[in-house]
């Protein structure tokens, strides 16, 4: 069996996304050993540290795209195929010498037959923001927590900086540092600005500045540099930076105290081309961890009448992230993916989500976060102005045609007039989010 490596968070723009893992049937053994390791009891779930191994060697894939889900090194899983290549910047990691690492949620239960049946997910996000662009100041370095989303301004004036990291997906994670500046024209005050390689590309606004000057000049105080992980989106022309950092508030004294001041490794350079990373093999063999398929398994049932998989976070899901709002169409497939997703056939209300919230849910239900984007562009939006417009012609000739009209009306128009006064009553975190 391999040995494994030290360990490399993925995690930190991850929260609320999850992602199955597929053949946990094949791994009673480690699944049980982890679920004792972490008191996991019947119909119960439990958190755990897994790592996602890429294994280039594995002789069941012809893509060599297999990403095994491991605990302490034993394979209780697997990325489902079809979304393993679009995880493949991981390999990046492994190539730097480490294991991908990320929290994975264990759903407990017996199937009819009284035999142990775990249903895993494990905590990853869009696969463009995964593994930063960028490495971290080499020594001497304290990393705020990720956060909620703050828009980091002034961007424009440094294009020149910005467009050398700019992926070629446009989007990606950076890592920046947080310096406390004097800022204002008349009356001074102090600022946060930001910058990435040493160099400014912008700057918080005064309301977002004084909730990080305070952690800021704590680490200033310990002679620490301020990291905070970040994600960049546009092209060569243009690009915004959107911070997602805890405050200063929301730090807790072990944060505050750092023990390791280089938290985040250095990783190989970046390649656009993730095979051209050298990989190790690292599949552990047939006879090794790998069982036969439990007879109880044998045909296949809906998830939810076996076991109910663990809540997902809407409040994380639903975090502002200072995106765009996604539009009635977009909304509309991001709902229909949760319904089917879902035991009951059900789906929340999202009529304020944004577009990057949109992806969010899409793939926390399951789906392909990309299908959301294929909803956008002027055609749509020209049918849904068309539409409107037809709901006033109907309106008209409502008015015209009284009695009988005003009733046909009604029916027509009165479900968008009550979806509208509806919305009013929309409860955290579904109601409509301060910027």
């Amino acid at each position: 069996m391999t040995t494994g490596l030290p360990t490399y968070d993925v995690s930190s723009l991850s929260k609320g996304l999850r992602t199955e893992v597929k053949g946990t049937y094949y791994y009673p053994d480690a699944l049980q050993a982890m679920m004792k390791a972490h008191s996991g009891r019947q119909n119960s779930d439990f958190t755990a540290e897994v790592t996602i191994v890429p294994e280039p060697d594995n002789p069941h894939s012809a893509s060599g795209n297999t990403l095994s889900v491991r605990w302490r090194d034993r394979v209780i899983g697997h990325i489902p195929s079809e979304l393993s290549g679009n995880f493949q910047q991981l390999r990046r990691i492994a190539a730097s010498g480490f294991d991908p690492s990320t929290l994975a949620s264990v759903w407990v239960s017996k199937d009819y037959e009284n035999q142990w049946r775990f249903d895993a997910s494990v905590q990853l996000g869009a696969p463009d923001l995964l593994v930063p662009l960028n490495d971290p100041p080499v020594d001497g370095f304290a990393v705020l927590p990720s956060g909620n989303a703050i828009q980091v301004t002034k961007e424009s004036d440094h294009i020149d900086v910005l467009a050398d990291y700019v992926p070629p997906s446009g989007e990606g994670h950076l890592l920046v540092t947080l310096h406390v500046v004097e800022a204002g024209i008349r009356a001074k005050w102090e600022g946060i600005e930001v910058r990435l390689g040493g160099e400014r590309i912008g700057e918080l606004t005064k309301a977002s500045s004084e909730k990080y000057v305070p952690a800021v000049r704590h680490f200033d105080d310990l002679g620490l540099l301020t990291v905070a992980h970040a994600t960049i989106k546009g092209s060569s022309l243009a690009a915004e930076v959107t911070l997602h950092a805890a405050r200063s508030s929301e730090l807790s004294e072990s944060q505050l105290s750092p023990i390791e001041y280089a938290p985040i490794p250095r990783l190989v350079d970046f390649e656009e081309n993730p095979r051209n990373y050298p990989v190790a093999d690292r599949w552990p063999g047939e006879s090794t961890q790998r069982q036969n398929r439990p007879p109880s398994q044998s045909f296949s049932m809906p998830l939810h009448t076996l076991a109910r998989p663990a809540p997902l976070d809407w409040g994380e899901l639903l975090a502002p992230d200072g995106a765009r709002r996604a539009n009635l169409f977009q909304r509309g497939v991001v709902r229909a993916r949760v319904r089917t997703a879902s035991a009951d056939n059900s789906a929340p209300r999202i009529d304020y989500a944004t577009v990057g919230q949109c992806e969010r849910i899409m793939q926390a239900h399951g789906g392909d976060p990309a299908r959301v984007r294929e909803f956008s562009g002027p055609l749509l939006m020209g049918l849904w102005w068309v539409l409107l417009v037809l709901l006033a012609i109907v309106a008209l000739i409502g008015l015209v045609t009284a009695p009988v009209g005003l009733i046909f009306t009604a029916l027509a128009v009165g479900p968008f007039v009550y979806h509208y006064i509806t919305r009013a009553r929309l409860q955290p975190p579904f109601d409509k989010q301060q910027k």
